[in-house]
């Protein structure tokens, strides 16, 4: 008897968990004086279904989407505190101030990324969205060029201190596991956010 091995179809919420389990390799985290850093992957296809909220897929129209954030690698640095916003966390107005102005403008002079064959990628964006402590955490989407690395076994992110006194992070992805990440079956799935 054979069994045929079908990939598993997701639609955007199950695509979003299947990033967020460890096992899957996508997602690191630490914990830092009294601060939890994760990082995740947020895959192109989570980008797509942003876009395609109220519109109904199509095929060229998924391909264009596709295309448009596929040249990059994003990740999503998630910061809380007691399951608050890190940037809510201190009482100090110029802890305060510093710091945003660090999530807001300096992402990329605090954040690269590592390859294992010891080449070194700067930021190509990174976006703050402050959402004024209605969030359970302090969240930075951060973007690097992906071409650079499909010949590589492994890249790390290192991220340093941005004024909340944790110190420097790194987090290390395996490249497999960066570009293998399945697609959302957009004409059989509902799209959910």
């Amino acid at each position: 008897m054979v069994s045929s091995c079908k990939p598993q179809s997701y639609d955007a919420a199950g695509l979003k968990s299947f990033v967020l389990k460890e096992d899957h390799g996508l997602m690191r985290q630490h914990e830092r004086k009294g601060y939890k850093l994760m990082l995740y992957n947020r895959p192109t296809d989570l980008w797509v279904a942003q876009e395609l909220r109220d519109d109904l897929p199509t095929d060229s129209l998924i391909t264009v989407l596709r295309k448009k954030y596929d040249n990059y690698l994003y990740f999503m640095l998630n910061i809380s505190m007691e399951g608050k916003e890190a940037l809510y966390a201190s009482e100090n107005f110029g802890t305060f101030s510093n710091v945003l102005q660090n999530l807001s403008f300096r992402m990329g002079g605090f954040t690269e990324m590592v390859t294992s064959q010891k080449d070194t990628i700067p930021v190509a964006d990174s976006h703050y969205d402050r959402l004024y402590g209605q969030s359970g955490n302090t969240s930075v989407m951060i973007a690097f060029h992906k071409d650079q690395i499909k010949d590589t076994d492994w890249v790390q992110i290192n991220i340093k201190d941005i004024g909340l006194g944790t110190g420097r992070t790194t987090y290390r992805f395996q490249t497999k596991n960066l570009l293998s990440v399945p697609q959302i079956d957009f004409l059989r799935n509902s799209i959910t956010q």
